[in-house]
């Protein structure tokens, strides 16, 4: 999302790391090499980036009610939050080894495979509010919710894989969630 957020002078500050390039991380045979050539390209402009936001959304540009749609967006917030967890260096390890235990696992490949696309879609819903706009980020974990039972069927009736995949899906959520906190607070 380049161009959101301006600087003093009117000139865009802000970048955040967006698909394409955050699906190229998502490779699991080439993860390392990704993982490397992504985030050191990326993470050494990210703090500027963050604070570029940070002080716009606290500046006289943003009134409250705008400053709080921003806060809550989940278009907003899902890349915001994704690059602060790959370039955060208290947060960036342990994200780096639970993506890739969810490569590993296959999760994201199957939860959102042709086996599963009717709950997918389904939970979709879960991601827009009644005027079709996208929800509150905070609301995320109702879609990581809805999508446990396809995340349970990746298992293929394995309960100890099931009991894995289920844990590395709530440390997703809850890894998403806590650093949007930190971001925000």
């Amino acid at each position: 999302m380049k161009g959101y957020a301006v600087d003093s002078e009117g000139s865009s500050c802000f970048q955040n790391i967006r698909d394409p390039r955050f699906g190229i991380l998502m490779n699991k045979t080439n993860f390392e090499s990704n993982w490397a050539n992504e985030t050191g390209e990326f993470c050494p402009k990210w703090p500027r980036f963050k604070q570029c936001l940070k002080d716009h959304v606290n500046s006289d540009r943003c009134n409250e009610e705008t400053r709080q749609l921003v806060i809550d967006s989940e278009y907003i917030n899902v890349f915001v939050v994704l690059s602060d967890l790959l370039c955060n260096p208290g947060r960036a390890p342990a994200f780096r080894n639970l993506i890739k235990a969810t490569l590993e696992e296959d999760i994201l490949a199957c939860a959102f495979g042709e086996g599963t696309r009717e709950l997918s879609e389904g939970c979709n819903t879960i991601q827009f509010d009644g005027n079709g706009y996208h929800a509150r980020f905070q609301d995320l974990p109702l879609y990581f919710e809805c999508m446990k039972p396809g995340v349970r069927k990746c298992a293929n009736g394995d309960l100890v894989k099931e009991v894995r995949l289920i844990e590395l899906w709530d440390e997703l959520s809850r890894a998403l969630q806590d650093t949007h906190r930190e971001l925000w607070d």
